[in-house]
This record gives C-alpha cells, structure tokens and sequence, in this order.
C-alpha cells in the first residue's frame, strides 16, 4: 500500500509541477525564444552579428538538447514499463523515475542557458521592444513548453 501511494505521489507531483510552472512562469516574461528574436530582428533592429550569434547559439545547443529529449523518451519508456507490471518493485521504480528527473533537469538547464545566452546577445532597447511584442501576444507562454512525446500522449517539459 505505501508503494502505491508513493508511486501516485510521484506522478501527481510531476503532473502538479508542470501545471505550477505554466501558471508562474518567470522565464517566459524574461527571456527570448530565438523564433521570436529572428522574427521580428527588423523591428528590434536585430544586426547581422547578433543574428549570426544567436543562430550559433541556437545551433550549438539543438545538438545537445535533441540528444538529451532522446534519453529522456528512453528514460520515461523504462519508467513506464517498471510501473506497468502487475507488481511495482519500488526501487526500480525510484530509480527509473530519478532517471527521468535528472534527464529532465538537464534538459532544462540546457534550454535555458541557451536562452539566457540569446537574451545577453540583445541590447537593452531590443529587449524592452520584445517585451512589448510579447505582451501583444497572449499565448507567448506557450514557446516555453518542451514538446517531447515518448508514449504519443503529448507529454510536455516546461521550462
């Protein structure tokens, strides 16, 4: 009984700590997702080095963090299948789910080291004009949310 409590604990925490950062999010106010950036580079007055810096950016990171989403799939597929048997083996179960945590965190701290370095690369006057962009823009929030899909359920990482 305690196994399966922990085991409804930790999916209600996942699933509780993605609807608190949708709610609260402090990154999307702050920072710039590099589409919203190069789309909008004639009106901020965006130059072609700092265009050139953040695609560098961008590149330089899509690497890493496309390999890490793969390890998180695999991570969450190995989780799901340790919580599938009939009988839950709780450290397994606690081991495969700190799989998925550490992976995710690392996703995270890639997307937004990538993101604060695209911010760095924008003058003040840019990024008040971008601010302004996205106040237009009500469903801005919605660049923030990480895609990843290993079950086809439309799982989300939320920076």
């Amino acid at each position: 009984m305690k196994n399966i409590i922990t085991i409804c604990l930790m999916l209600l925490l996942t699933g509780s700590m993605t609807s608190y950062a949708q709610i609260s999010d402090p990154f999307a106010s702050a920072l710039y997702e590099p589409d919203l950036v190069t789309s909008h580079k004639k009106e901020i007055e965006l130059t072609n080095m700092q265009e050139s810096k953040i695609n560098s950016i961008y590149t330089a990171n899509s690497v890493i963090f496309n390999e890490k989403k793969k390890q998180w799939s695999s991570a969450m597929i190995d989780f799901q299948s340790v919580v599938s048997e009939p009988h839950v083996d709780y450290h397994l179960l606690d081991e495969k789910f700190s799989k998925v945590l550490f992976v995710e965190s690392e996703i995270k701290k890639i997307r937004l080291v990538s993101l604060a370095e695209i911010k760095n690369e924008l003058t003040p006057e840019q990024q008040v004009k971008l601010d302004q962009i996205k106040a237009r823009n009500p469903n801005y929030k919605k660049a923030f949310e990480l895609n990843v899909t290993p079950f086809g359920d439309g799982t989300k990482i939320v920076i």
